[in-house]
């Protein structure tokens, strides 16, 4: 009976009974997406078992997302059924964790129906864009068992980046709906956003070569990027900023127009008219805002608006 025993050495017990024993490492950790989990979901040396060794079936796996504990002993008698494997040895924790994972395939054909769907309905035909399903949707899709085909039926609210709800309906081979369900995948759109390309100090206005364009996907939680270069020059950063990082809104603001004391030239406008002349800026501020000057020649006092470096006018 030894003889036809299966060596287990972790923590168990060790049999030298064969002069050729084959030592198989176990996984602690077994993920499988199938109903059955075979002796290669076990190994971790695969290589010294033969390829029909590999595929012999150990036991059925739980539920998607579930999991089942085993000790090491348990799957040496789940294995002794076979004759072949009664040279094995057995080494490893003595626990082991199965754990059941969505079907790879069964997500790549949900996916490719959701993808099929978006490539002909606006607006996302017009872009380039990726669905990423959840651990969630995984469980859905998987529960659903085996399938056809699969198309999306239809899409519910009004978001079209993020986690979008699709309605999908699963189809056996005759054409006939096994099962309806809505997923939530997350749907990301590629675009240019403009990137920092040295590190700059907060206080720097931004000149054409300290930027540059590269790939991102919008949909993934902020989605504030700044595509247009010519929406950044010219203006400051708020912040220190590194090479790469990606410019925001939050992180620009307007550059210093003029400060107190300041010879400012100032463009006034009337009924057509322009007339340009010199000022004194009483007080400093960024371009867009509204400051006071004085007219060193009459002294008088009065709001212009800076327009850039110096640069104000006034609507009389």
């Amino acid at each position: 009976m030894i003889r036809k025993s299966l060596a287990i050495v972790a923590l168990v017990c060790s049999l030298t009974a064969f002069a050729n024993v084959r030592n198989v490492q176990i996984n602690s950790m077994v993920e499988c997406s199938e109903d059955d989990a075979v002796l290669a979901d076990f190994v971790k040396n695969p290589e010294i078992l033969k390829d029909e060794e590999l595929t012999l079936k150990v036991m059925e796996t739980p539920r998607v997302s579930k999991s089942r504990k085993i000790t090491l002993v348990a799957l040496a008698y789940m294995l002794q059924r076979y004759d072949q494997l009664h040279d094995l040895q057995l080494t490893g924790k003595r626990m082991i964790e199965v754990k059941r994972t969505a079907s790879s395939q069964h997500i790549k054909k949900a996916k490719a129906a959701v993808n099929k769907h978006i490539s002909t309905n606006a607006p996302w035909k017009d872009w380039t864009v990726d669905v990423l399903f959840s651990a969630g949707d995984g469980r859905q899709i998987s529960d659903v068992g085996e399938f056809y085909s699969v198309r999306v039926i239809n899409t519910a609210g009004s978001r079209k980046l993020g986690n979008v709800s699709f309605k999908m309906a699963f189809y056996n081979d005759d054409n006939e709906i096994i099962k309806q369900i809505t997923v939530h995948p997350l749907v990301v759109r590629q675009v240019e956003a403009v990137v920092i390309r040295e590190g700059l100090p907060s206080g720097h206005v931004i000149r054409p070569d300290d930027i540059e364009l590269t790939p991102t996907w919008l949909g993934k939680g902020r989605d504030d990027v700044i595509s247009d270069p010519q929406k950044v020059v010219g203006l400051e950063l708020s912040r220190k900023v590194a090479s790469g990082d990606m410019l925001r809104s939050a992180d620009l603001r307007n550059p210093i127009g003029a400060r107190r004391g300041d010879m400012i030239w100032v463009t006034a406008n009337n009924a057509g008219l322009s007339v340009r002349l010199t000022v004194q800026a009483l007080e400093g501020g960024r371009v867009g805002q509204n400051i006071k000057v004085r007219n060193t020649t009459s002294k008088k006092e009065f709001l212009v608006e800076l327009t850039g470096q110096k640069e104000a006018q006034v609507q009389l």
